[in-house]
């Protein structure tokens, strides 16, 4: 069985470019582009995108998309691609520190105004929210400019059993 990656894009001619690259490296494996709006058709759908069904996927790479969403909407972001997400795959994502050598030159000359740095302490508790304390690294490279975060999800063995009686309560915080 030939493994397979899917790219999401609502840029038919970004999809095509992308497949494009793959044939001419000759990509070891099926090329499935899918034309989705992120915020319409993933993030604020009632339904799940059929291309992206809960649960399917061993690794969901979102670099470079984070940095352009607020915070809560950020959470909300890696919560949906999260449930993309096999037990035992993980979900990968980056962001901009906000101790970037030259972030005011990204913000004002490169003229990436809109772009949201954020510091590693909330890049945690963010990657935590969504995925636990437990499951989450985070990678800073030599450069200082990213932080690249990969939020693991436990295969079901994995997850604590709680053993209680019938009819007893258990709260957990």
């Amino acid at each position: 069985n030939k493994p397979n990656a899917v790219f999401v894009d609502m840029d038919r001619r970004a999809l095509g470019h992308v497949g494009a690259i793959a044939q001419e490296i000759n990509l070891d494996f099926d090329f499935i582009p899918v034309e989705a709006n992120l915020v319409s058709d993933f993030l604020y759908a009632r339904e799940p995108h059929h291309n992206l069904p809960p649960e399917s996927f061993d690794v969901v790479d979102a670099l470079g998309i984070t940095e352009y969403f607020k915070d809560r909407r950020v959470t909300h972001l890696l919560k949906k691609a999260y449930e993309l997400v096999k037990p035992g795959g993980a979900l990968i994502f980056g962001n901009m520190l906000d101790t970037h050598p030259t972030l005011g030159f990204n913000q004002q000359i490169v003229e990436w105004p809109g772009v949201v740095p954020r510091s590693r302490e909330l890049l945690a508790t963010i990657a935590s929210d969504v995925a636990g304390v437990g499951n989450v690294e985070m990678y800073i490279p030599e450069s200082g400019i990213y932080a690249v975060l990969k939020l693991e999800k436990p295969k079901s063995h994995d997850l604590p059993q709680f053993a209680r009686p019938l009819g007893s309560t258990a709260l957990v915080h």
